[in-house]
This record gives structure tokens, C-alpha cells and sequence, in this order.
């Protein structure tokens, strides 16, 4: 059984990618938790998991 991604997993991947595509240019300011939370219509525990990824992918370079 495959198993399902979380939503903040799946908004850090593709946030990763905006970087990737230069939406968000290397050493550009990223938006907000709220800022990158809002369209995808998130609550607090998901922000958080997503700042915590983002966190988590930005000390392993090779991930982006």
C-alpha cells in the first residue's frame, strides 16, 4: 500500500519547485508561513510542518 502524502510535504515540494523554476530566485526572501499557506487554505498545524520542511530541505542542499 502506497502511502499518502501529507499536504505540507506536498506545498514544500512545490514550493521547492517555484525556487527550481526562479518564481522565488536564490537569495530572494521567502514569503511567510501565511503567505506560502494561504492558497492552499491550510490551518496552524500545517503551516508549522511546512516550515519545519522547508527548514529541513534548506540544510540538505541536494534536495532542491
Amino acid at each position: 500500500m502506497k502511502k499518502r502524502e501529507k499536504i505540507s510535504q506536498k506545498i514544500c515540494r512545490e514550493v521547492l519547485q517555484m525556487i527550481k523554476t526562479g518564481q522565488y530566485p536564490s537569495g530572494s526572501k521567502l514569503p511567510t508561513e501565511m503567505e506560502l499557506a494561504a492558497p492552499f487554505g491550510v490551518e496552524s498545524p500545517t503551516k508549522t510542518a511546512l516550515a519545519k520542511c522547508m527548514k529541513d530541505t534548506s540544510q540538505e542542499p541536494n534536495k532542491v
